[in-house]
Order: C-alpha cells, then sequence, then structure tokens
C-alpha cells in the first residue's frame, strides 16, 4: 500500500485548524456568559466578609496558619510514637536539703497503765507495776507486757529509743514520772468506774480544823461530828480504839464481810463493804452495806487483808482520811484517834 505524502500533510493541518477553532469557540463560550449570565460573580461584599469571619473565629483576631508557636514546639519535641518528652525539673538551692519528717508521738496513755506503786522512804525500794497495752505493741515476749519497774528503768522496745526514749524517772507515793518523748509525763493508778488521772490526793480533801483542838478530855465513845466545810469528822472513842489495837483483824472481820469489786467499764479494784454488823465499828462511824472504799490517806485498798496490814504499820498516824463510793458519788470520812 502506497501512501500519498502530500494528503497526509493535508490532513494533519486541517486536524489543527478544527481544533484551534474548537478552542476559540470555547473561549468564547465562556466569555459570552460571563457577561451576559453572570456564572462568575465578583469577590463577596465587607458585610458578607463579617459575618462569614464570626461564624470561624473572633473578628480583629489574626489568622494563624498552622500550629500556634506552643504546640509546634511540643511536636518538634515529641519522639517518633508522639510522646512528648519528660520536662526537666529545675532544682531550687533547697531542693538537695534531706526532708525532714514529722515524728508522731502516741501519748504514753495509750503505751501503758500503772496498777500498783509500793513507795518507800529509800529510794532503791520503790517499784510500780506496770501494764502495756495491746495498742503497744511491744516487741519483747509477753511476759514484758506485765512487769515491775524502779526509777531508772528505761521501757520496753520500741518505747526504749527515738523518739520516746522512755525512762522511770521517779516513783512517787500516787504516781510514776515518766520521760517520754524528751518530757517528764505522769502516769497514776485508775480509780471509779470512769478511772481518774488525776494524783489520788485528789480524792482526799484536808479538814479546815481540827476538831481535837478545844477537847479538854477524850470522849470514851465514838462522836460523829461535820467540820465547817460539811465534811464527816468522826472523833475514835477511847473504848473503841483500844479493842482495835487489840487484835484488829479479829475485830474487822466479825464486824463487816466485804469483797474486792472492779468496776464493770474496768479501772482500779475497790474494797466493796457488802455486810455491816449492827452495833458495829463501821456502822458507828457512818459506812453502810454497798460502801466502796477507794482509799485511806491517799493509799488505795483493795482487800480486807491490805487494809489491815497497812494499819498495822501505819497505827500513830494523827488522822485517817477515807475515801469511798456510795450509789456512784465520792465521799469522805475523817478518822481522829487519841493525841
Amino acid at each position: 500500500m502506497r501512501l500519498n505524502i502530500r494528503k497526509v500533510k493535508l490532513l494533519i493541518w486541517l486536524l489543527c485548524v478544527a481544533a484551534l477553532g474548537g478552542a476559540g469557540w470555547a473561549f468564547w463560550t465562556v466569555y459570552k456568559n460571563t457577561k451576559v449570565e453572570r456564572i462568575y460573580d465578583s469577590p463577596p461584599s465587607a458585610e458578607y466578609s463579617e459575618l462569614l469571619m464570626k461564624q470561624t473565629r473572633v473578628v480583629g483576631e489574626p489568622v494563624v496558619i498552622g500550629y500556634d508557636e506552643q504546640r509546634r514546639n511540643a511536636i518538634w519535641d515529641a519522639i517518633v510514637d508522639g510522646t512528648l518528652r519528660p520536662v526537666p525539673v529545675v532544682k531550687g538551692p533547697d531542693d538537695d536539703k534531706p526532708v525532714k519528717k514529722e515524728v508522731v508521738i502516741k501519748p504514753i496513755a495509750q503505751v501503758l497503765e500503772i496498777g500498783l506503786i509500793v513507795h518507800s522512804g529509800d529510794p532503791l525500794a520503790r517499784f510500780a507495776a506496770v501494764s502495756y497495752l495491746p495498742a503497744a505493741n511491744i516487741t519483747s515476749n509477753s511476759k514484758a507486757a506485765r512487769i515491775h519497774v524502779t526509777e531508772g528503768t528505761t521501757l520496753e522496745p520500741p518505747y526504749d529509743v527515738e523518739p520516746y526514749l522512755g525512762e522511770v524517772v521517779r516513783i512517787g507515793t500516787q504516781e510514776v514520772v515518766f520521760s517520754w518523748g524528751g518530757k517528764e509525763v505522769s502516769i497514776t493508778p485508775k480509780l471509779g468506774a470512769g478511772g481518774n488521772d488525776g494524783p489520788l490526793a485528789g480524792w482526799s480533801v484536808p479538814d479546815a480544823d481540827d476538831p481535837r483542838a478545844d477537847l479538854e478530855e477524850w470522849p470514851e465513845e465514838t462522836q460523829r461530828l461535820l467540820s465547817s466545810e460539811g465534811k464527816t469528822q468522826i472523833l475514835l472513842g477511847s473504848k473503841t480504839i483500844e479493842t482495835i489495837r487489840t487484835d484488829p483483824s479479829k475485830h474487822v472481820l466479825k464486824d463487816i464481810r466485804t469483797r474486792p469489786f472492779t468496776p464493770a467499764g474496768g479501772g482500779k479494784t475497790l474494797l466493796e463493804l457488802t455486810a455491816v454488823e449492827e452495833g458495829s465499828v463501821a456502822e458507828e462511824v457512818g459506812f453502810e452495806s454497798g460502801d466502796q472504799i477507794i482509799s485511806v490517806n491517799g493509799v488505795p485498798m483493795s482487800s480486807i487483808s491490805s487494809a489491815i496490814n497497812w494499819y498495822q504499820a501505819n497505827p500513830d498516824e494523827p488522822s485517817y482520811t477515807i475515801v469511798y463510793q456510795r450509789f456512784g458519788k465520792i465521799d469522805t470520812i475523817t478518822l481522829y484517834p487519841p493525841n
């Protein structure tokens, strides 16, 4: 097949003329529609632009293209997995100093209690019975929960080291003084149904007047008086004193019946008079069945034998102040033997 070169060139030239004509026609159409039908509008008015900006941002704020500086820096510092690098902490001049922990010291009343005090003129012979409470959590064996302490005795671990440094400083007639956390604190035996934190001397009320001062002769029979403060005063007759001193044990055991009594709420054991014989010395001085003896001259009484032993060891006291409880009320009676 032979091609005519001249005819081919003519065909290509005609196609180019057709393409140029088509492009010119399209341009003319667009131009005509723009002028007649206004398909392409002019730029929006100022009112339209302001309304559009109100829907997208606050009027007057600059348009930020891209991220703000803080977010851009965060993205730049981010690790490959997207997490941010930890911000380095700038230490102050006092940051390297050790932090002092606040030391909390338990009150000594939550650690131990005093059950008994034995006092003597010789400091080496004094001792007190100490019981550690369950909350104390002492690290020693169980026998250490109830011990006898003397002056200078250190307390059981962990109360023998800082911050407590617990130690018995001195033992008085009615209280034990401890060194506790750098301070001195005192503990007394508990008394009464609710307990009493004050020294036992608080139960003894000294009389303002002595009924023996105006006596010319001591009476043979016991006399019951009242002081100017309304306190009961008993002048023990010479016959009564002679009977008691002859055989106090036999006389007391015949006239009264007693039993140790511990309040239901806990506390110090008292000496309860369960029966008082009619015509006995106990009735003569004013005691009744049910009375509970707390102390005599500040010394706790928990059994009839301890009361008799104490009297036999102290027969020449100028007076005997008995603190007792009757129907929950505390009262005192002071007995005066002959001078």
